[in-house]
């Protein structure tokens, strides 16, 4: 008798978070109590840091690029329709391959060393720049050998099932969440064909590939910096975006720090001309507690010069401490911000090395970094921020900023 039992409905996207939350909570929280056994606690956490990414993985694919929760066109976001309609064109070179390997040995070996949350970042760290391998994998014939189960779901999901198979470091979750492609459903001689398919794609396509490339890899070259560093002086919120030609913009934020630090402040913007910008900021900062609370005020400025449109900016700020100790807070930091488009002129992630200079004496130097997130209807004229920021010295406190920007004027051709 012929099965007619319906599929299962996918689970919803909330029920969706709040069971990986458990899960991932779960792993994470058995390792931190096992810590007294360094191997088994090392490989819980850094389990749950892989599973945390394969989660996140799943969940921009299915949400993202299928359903769109967030507002676009199938055809322009992600420029995942075109990867449908052209599975096999997945260019994966030599540098990507010593990249992501690299990526998974430095951040294995040194989190091993310093042990506590690192563990959690490297396996984050390690399933992320291992997933376009993985996925250039499951476009190969090779894959239905290495990772069969896998690779069938996801030819299922380039055929008839494309809102099946949303996974592709596993298939866990895909059979958590009811995604799973049906046992019966058989992958034919013609589904093959298709997929793996080496016909020529279009100048457009190769196009869309070699962005998405370009945010895997300043994404993993954030999230290396971030986790082998600490707490920068200051805050950026801004991209590497210029103004424009009378151009003003203007960025209210808080800042915290795990240390009772906290900061209140206020970027400005002037534009110049086209590519050259004054920015500064006006940063008031508590310290301590509520019994020995010590204030400061830092005032910061300086140029930002535009060397690839919207994508690469210098930027030199100098600031001082406003007070009895100004003598002794002097510090320059050379910045330099790029840019990547996740959604254009909507969501952009922003990575922005510094070499922060103590202009003072025996003071030194350091090496800092933020990675921020802006989202806006139009990213031109306003923008929610959202930074975390971190310096190469000692001590293990991070810094978390969310700010507002908006324009007073817009500037010109912007």
């Amino acid at each position: 008798m012929k099965n007619t039992k319906p599929n299962p409905r996918p689970t919803p996207r909330l029920f969706c978070i709040f069971q990986a939350f458990l899960i991932l909570g779960s792993i994470l929280s058995l390792g931190i109590l096992l810590e007294s056994n360094r191997i088994l606690s090392y490989v819980l956490i850094f389990t749950s840091g892989w599973f945390t990414w394969t989660f996140i993985e799943y969940g921009m694919h299915r949400f993202l690029m299928h359903e769109l929760i967030v507002p676009g066109k199938k055809i322009t976001l992600f420029n995942h329709l075109e990867h449908h309609k052209s599975p096999q064109h997945l260019k994966v070179t030599f540098w990507h391959r010593v990249l992501s390997v690299s990526a998974l040995i430095v951040s294995s070996i040194f989190a091993w060393y310093k042990g506590g949350a690192y563990p959690l970042a490297a396996g984050f760290i390690s399933g992320f720049a291992t997933f376009n391998l993985i996925h250039y994998v499951l476009h190969q014939r090779i894959g239905s050998y290495l990772l069969p189960h896998t690779q069938r779901a996801h030819i299922l999901h380039h055929s008839t099932r494309p809102h099946h198979g949303y996974s592709f470091s596993t298939t866990f979750w895909d059979w958590l969440f009811n995604t799973l492609p049906p046992k019966n459903d058989v992958v034919t001689e013609r589904m093959k064909k298709h997929y793996y398919s080496k016909e020529k794609t279009t100048s457009h396509i190769e196009k869309a590939h070699q962005a998405v490339s370009r945010q895997i890899s300043i994404i993993a070259f954030g999230f290396l910096l971030l986790s082998t560093s600490c707490v920068p002086v200051f805050s950026d919120l801004q991209s590497a975006r210029t103004l424009g030609s009378g151009g003003v913009e203007a960025t209210p934020y808080y800042t915290n720090t795990g240390n009772e630090v906290s900061h209140l402040g206020f970027n400005f913007g002037v534009g110049l001309s086209e590519s050259v910008d004054i920015r500064g900021k006006l940063d008031h900062n508590w310290y301590g507690n509520s019994e020995e609370r010590e204030n400061l005020t830092v005032l910061g400025i300086g140029p930002k010069i535009s060397l690839v449109p919207n994508r690469l900016s210098f930027f030199i700020p100098a600031g001082r401490a406003l007070g009895s100790r100004a003598n002794e807070t002097w510090e320059i930091h050379p910045t330099i911000f790029y840019s990547q488009p996740l959604i254009p002129e909507r969501l952009e992630l922003t990575v922005s090395p510094k070499w922060i200079n103590y202009l003072c004496e025996d003071c030194g130097s350091s090496f800092a970094t933020n990675l921020g997130l802006a989202y806006g209807k139009d990213l031109n004229k306003s923008a929610l921020r959202i930074e975390y920021g971190r310096i190469l010295a000692g001590g293990s406190v991070g810094q978390l900023s969310i700010g507002y920007s908006f324009n007073l004027n817009q500037g010109k051709n912007r």
